[in-house]
């Protein structure tokens, strides 16, 4: 299999596919092998955040409809606890789900069941182009374009988060400008 964009490095990219249905989530996972991507699996909800827990994943594919933990409770712990993750939410049930429910639950897209992998790949290239942006566009936003240093943006919400340490560990502030 021959990945749809040639400017990604799939290899950098490590997906958890969680699933209770085995043969489901060995496919998914073996075709996103065979596109490139570093791929894992979970087959429940728990194992798969012990396994976000254990190691880094830039993507979580996770069936909505399982039954120890419902879709949205997994999206959103997912969420909670792993806030770079890219989520796509999967089932075979998608009557059941509105669109907009899951992303407000916080996923980055759906795809319904059964996986058409060249859509799910196209999902996985656009998400990553968005998520590259956004880190782009937020350093854009706090460095100086001619110079590369950090302005007064960065610096105001560096001294805030400075501030709420200070009072949280009960220790004196000091700021010193020198021109």
């Amino acid at each position: 299999m021959e990945n749809i964009s040639n400017d990604y490095d799939y290899q950098r990219e490590s997906i958890l596919v969680v699933d209770d249905d085995p043969s489901a989530m060995t496919v998914t996972e073996e075709l996103l092998r065979a596109l490139g991507f570093g791929a894992e699996s979970a087959s429940s909800g728990a194992e798969a955040l012990r396994g976000l827990e254990a190691e880094s994943h830039s993507f979580l594919i996770a069936d909505m409809k399982m039954t120890e933990m419902d879709g949205f409770e997994r999206i959103t712990q997912t969420r909670k606890n792993f806030s770079d993750i890219c989520i796509i939410a999967m089932t075979a049930y998608a009557d059941q789900y509105k669109y907009m429910d899951i992303i407000r639950a916080g996923a980055s897209d759906f795809i319904k069941k059964p996986v058409d992998f060249q859509e799910l790949e196209a999902k996985i290239v656009r998400i990553i182009k968005e998520r590259d942006l956004k880190k782009e566009l937020s350093r854009l936003s706090i460095t100086d374009p001619l110079t590369s240093v950090y302005n007064r943006r960065h610096f105001f919400s560096r001294l805030k988060e400075e501030m709420v340490r200070a009072n949280r560990q009960k220790h004196p502030l000091s700021l010193m400008l020198v021109d």
